[in-house]
């Protein structure tokens, strides 16, 4: 008896079924072949980096200077050129007078797409037609630009203010002794034109920073209009190298 019952219990240890843990129940909402690849992927921080952030260079108050070459056409009414007593060609022709223009100018970007400021201009001339011929002119401006794209450092400026010039010559009427001959224009003043700015150490020396040292070619417009129907005037073509110092917000 006691043998059938040790025979009993080695049958019944033979056939105990071994147990697994259970499998976890697979995310119905992943693809097969992605399951587990979360267990892989790299936290968001390090997979995608930031984009450098590039500081508007167009901001903040600015100082600058300019030196333009320029050529002025006046419109002058009885001129006398006292080498031949002929009418000069302000009013009856054509005469054009080269010269160098400089300015100053400050002033404040207000808005991403607008900036204030002053002008102070000045410049001089000379032409040979018939006798030597001297000009010189200037004016103080209001100056507002605007920034079609603020992001390109393009500016379309127009001014308005006050000035004057004069043209004069050099020497007085060889043959009569009559002193040199001189005429002035002047009273409001208008400039329209077109800047573009280039920054070039500003990714270097302010990577971080809003503003820089910029140079930048300017094609201008400037005119003296009449004071009256068929009075003096003048307009002047500039074409420039501004540079100055945009100091940020």
């Amino acid at each position: 008896m006691g043998t059938k019952i040790a025979l009993g219990w080695m049958l019944a240890a033979t056939h105990v079924p071994t147990t697994t843990p259970p499998e976890a129940p697979a995310d119905s909402n992943t693809a097969p072949e992605t399951r587990g690849a979360r267990d892989f992927a790299a936290p968001p921080s390090v997979n995608q980096k930031a984009a450098p952030v590039t500081p508007p260079r167009l901001a903040g108050a600015y100082v600058g200077g300019m030196v333009a070459a320029s050529m002025t056409v006046p419109r002058l009414d009885k001129f006398q050129q006292g080498s031949s007593g002929s009418p000069n060609a302000g009013s009856q022709g054509f005469l054009a007078v080269g010269g160098l223009t400089m300015s100053l100018d400050a002033g404040t970007v207000v808005l991403p797409w607008m900036s204030i400021g002053f002008t102070i201009l000045a410049g001089v001339g000379s032409s040979k037609s018939g006798t030597d011929l001297r000009l010189s002119h200037g004016g103080l401006l209001a100056d507002v630009a605007f920034f079609p794209k603020p992001a390109l450092p393009l500016s379309l400026r127009a001014g308005f203010g006050a000035g004057f010039g004069s043209l004069r010559e050099s020497e007085g009427n060889p043959d009569t002794g009559a002193a040199p001959t001189s005429q002035s224009f002047g009273g409001a003043m208008f400039r329209l034109g077109a800047r573009y700015a280039f920054f070039p150490n500003a990714a270097r020396r302010r990577p971080r920073r809003a503003g820089g040292w910029a140079l930048a070619p300017e094609l201008s417009w400037l005119v003296h209009p009449p004071a009256a129907r068929g009075g003096s005037m003048a307009n002047t073509i500039i074409l420039g190298l501004w540079s100055g110092f945009f100091f940020g917000n």
